[in-house]
């Protein structure tokens, strides 16, 4: 901006700014935005929403992390898969390396893992203890 300036030029130069600092900051495809019953996944110039209550569990796959809901949709995120439980730990618990579940999904627990929904899930001797002690406390 050059002087002297008058106030729609000022205007008009916020406004560029704020426009070119919010593409700067918004997520990339895969990346998500929290909210309160849940967050906002990127795809492509979509952000569609997925409620934490629907979500039956989260598996890590390489980059990304495929997300399994109620309806039998999937979401793919990027991310660290511990992010959910450390975001969400009123839903979320992780029980292995590369698998998230929604604690209030799970239908069974047995030695080597967990189901939800007929489906098992691994889980790792050093998760175990806190998963046992979660449900303690139920």
């Amino acid at each position: 901006m050059c002087k002297p300036f008058n106030i729609s030029t000022l205007c008009s130069s916020v406004e560029v700014a704020l426009d070119n600092f919010a593409k700067n900051i918004s997520p990339r495809s895969g990346e998500m935005l929290k909210v309160r019953d849940g967050f906002f996944i990127k795809s492509g110039n979509i952000y569609k929403k997925v409620l934490l209550r629907d979500i039956l569990y989260i598996k890590s796959d390489s980059v990304y992390n495929v997300i399994y809901t109620q309806n039998g949709s999937e979401h793919l995120s990027r991310g660290k898969i511990g992010e959910y439980a450390e975001l969400f730990p009123e839903f979320m618990i992780q029980v292995h390396r590369s698998v998230v579940v929604n604690y209030k999904n799970i239908s069974s627990i047995c030695e080597g893992g967990v189901y939800v929904r007929n489906q098992f899930l691994p889980v790792s001797p050093s998760y175990r203890k806190k998963l046992m002690e979660l449900f303690l406390t139920f």
